[in-house]
């Protein structure tokens, strides 16, 4: 550690008696600074990939939500066979980060207007330019239709409507459970 302080010492008796050295050894710093920043934005990008690459289109949402309430449901007892459909209320949405600026002007009348700017912050890697995404939201279902085997008896709906109201948030209106249409070729 003494010998470490030396050369700090020395270096910086050198930099006070040579204006060029010192604003060498200032620029060297500056970009080994540079270097290190430069160096964690990669991996800062890749902490927000999997939020983006999690994103996914609306429809592609339910879909999988479909899939999994199908399988869980079809494990409950005196369901039988199940098909799910879900509707959505909106797509996703995607927040990024900006740069806010507000101001105001007025002009020789003495009216004042007030001014909004946003500008979003970009991050270039060769001639790939991508956004920052700061927040990404599901998107909202609307309801839930059931179809089932075993949809006709009262406590197989019951079990279904909270299941799907546990799962997904929903209040019970928006979660309608049917009866399979008897001879359907598809019940098999």
């Amino acid at each position: 550690m003494d010998r470490l302080r030396d050369v700090f010492q020395k270096a910086a008796a050198l930099c006070k008696s040579n204006r060029r050295l010192a604003l060498t050894v200032l620029l060297l710093l500056l970009g080994l600074i540079a270097l290190a920043v430069s160096a964690a934005q990669p991996r800062e990008r890749g902490e927000t990939e999997p939020q983006t690459a999690a994103t996914v289109s609306a429809q592609t949402y339910a879909q999988e939500i479909e899939e999994r309430l199908t399988a869980l449901l079809s494990e409950i007892d005196g369901v039988g066979h199940v098909q799910v459909m879900v509707t959505l209320e909106s797509g996703g949405e995607r927040y990024y980060l900006s740069n806010k600026d507000s101001g105001q002007s007025s002009d020789a009348g003495g009216r004042s207007s007030a001014d909004l700017r946003e500008d979003y912050v970009i991050i270039r890697s060769g001639s790939d330019e991508q956004g920052i995404l700061v927040k990404a939201s599901e998107p909202e279902i609307r309801g839930v239709a059931v179809v089932c085997s075993g949809g006709d008896d009262a406590t197989v709906q019951a079990r279904i409507v909270d299941t799907v109201s546990a799962l997904l948030h929903l209040s019970s209106a928006r979660i309608s459970v049917q009866k399979w249409k008897t001879g359907s070729d598809s019940a098999e």
